[in-house]
């Protein structure tokens, strides 16, 4: 571990150690067995079957228009394999040129494998095949597994139908590429994305709430094999912390749920709550609470009335908090470099950003001189050594270390004519007459 490193770490400590806190990827979601499903782009297999999944969340975006960009997918299995419905509505195609680069562009992202984190998994792309340059069906797969376990190809079966302003995409993942068990019970790990561009920034939508699930399988949610299907998703919400001050959720519903309640919780104590609106043919909302002042949250969990609770996974508020303070930059009003006898003063950049970091604190510097004793004033032109300590309400200190200069005359460098010719080294390989 690099220095850097470490410091960091030292002061997540200092801030306390992280509250054990229900993942979302706790929850597991049964889907259900269906037998007679064809592989060809259309739903009549599925009549209504399937794990529903009517709402995705999107990821870093605001919900564009249902037209631009809306999503739904069902999820089944059967003895060959996991079995997948994609309803994808996109008003403009934009499709990668090359397989290995479908993720950058439209089409979707499917992530699976034996469990959460899994060692047996595939990252599988698939481009819908809308565009006039490309008008079929395209799949790419990264082969996650380990190299002595890829004696079974890492595949896809794959279909593409057509509709008014959209595609549906209907898939089998095989089990045998897992070293899965087609029975009851058996669990693993899934993630799809959905992406857009438009030809400009690329949207996502996610099911799990957290990106990257490339570089954190654990970014997955569990998914179990049984004879009937969980309760039909039709909400879901992310959590951020506004300034470090407020926990603000987001939350998307179908259209079905508008004017419901919606509640947030941490363990069994109520926090705020909301009434969806209607929008563009969803229901959203938002909710904002205060962080706790010391320690985290426990247990967030927001619920529309009548629904199964969406467990929130916000980012770790004491690393959060911690990385805060060690990025943050203090600013030397004046300067480093000042004139006469009077120190400059120090202050964080972002004075609100900070206490709501590490609360209300106070900024105290002590002053030492060439002999290196503290000092008031600057009453020599020279160095001076700055040790600036950051004490909190609370009792914990964070301590600083910057060099101030006194000039014998008052300077400003812009103003200066300073004369001189750099000399590049030889290995730059420019000739002197040309420097």
């Amino acid at each position: 571990m690099n220095m850097r490193g470490l410091l960091a770490m030292v002061l997540v400590l200092s801030f306390g150690a992280a509250t054990a806190q229900a993942a979302a990827g706790d929850r597991v979601f049964d889907v259900p067995r269906i037998e007679g499903v064809s592989i060809d782009g259309k739903l009549k297999d599925w009549k209504s079957d399937g794990l529903q999944v009517n709402v995705l969340l999107p990821w870093q975006t605001k919900w564009p228009l249902a037209a631009d960009l809306d999503a739904r997918f069902a999820l089944a299995w059967d003895q060959d394999g996991l079995l997948l419905a994609v309803q994808v509505q996109d008003d403009i195609s934009d499709e990668a040129e090359s397989t290995e680069s479908i993720w950058q562009r439209d089409g979707l992202e499917l992530f699976i494998a034996d469990k959460v984190n899994g060692p047996m998994r595939a990252q599988i792309l698939v481009a819908p095949g809308m565009s006039e340059k490309f008008p079929e069906l395209r799949t790419h797969v990264f082969d996650r597994r380990p190299n002595d376990k890829r004696d079974i190809e890492a595949r896809i079966d794959a279909a593409r139908t057509k509709t008014d302003g959209g595609y549906i995409i209907e898939a089998r993942l095989p089990w045998d590429m897992l070293g899965v068990e087609a029975k009851k019970q058996s669990e693993i790990g899934f993630q799809l994305f959905v992406n857009d561009t438009d030809g400009g920034k690329r949207e996502k939508f996610v099911w799990f709430p957290a990106p990257e699930t490339s570089s954190s399988w654990n970014n997955m949610h569990r998914v179990r094999l049984a004879d009937k299907a969980s309760a039909p998703v039709i909400a879901t919400a992310s959590a951020e912390y506004e300034y470090l001050k407020r926990l603000r959720v987001n939350m998307t519903g179908t259209s079905a749920v508008a004017g419901s309640t919606a509640v947030l919780r941490d363990g069994k104590q109520e926090l705020a709550r909301t009434t969806l609106t209607e929008w563009n043919g969803r229901a959203v909302g938002k909710l904002r609470v205060a962080l706790p002042r010391k320690g985290s949250f426990k247990n967030l969990t927001v619920q529309v009335a009548g629904h199964e609770p969406i467990v929130l996974q916000p980012d770790d508020l004491a690393k959060a908090r911690a990385e805060r303070l060690f990025w943050s930059k203090l600013r030397v009003h004046g300067g480093h470099t000042f004139n006469g006898n009077t120190f400059p003063e120090f202050t964080f950049d972002e004075p609100g950003v900070m206490e709501g970091a590490i609360g209300p604190y106070e900024i105290n510097v002590t002053f030492y001189n060439a002999d290196h004793q503290p000092v008031d004033s600057a009453e020599q032109p020279g160095r001076y050594g700055a040790v600036i300590k950051i004490t909190t309400d609370d009792g914990r200190t964070f301590t600083r270390y910057r060099t101030v200069f006194r000039t014998p005359e008052d300077w400003v460098f812009w103003r200066s004519n300073i004369s001189g010719a750099p000399s590049l080294p030889d290995e730059f390989g420019i000739k002197p007459e040309i420097q």
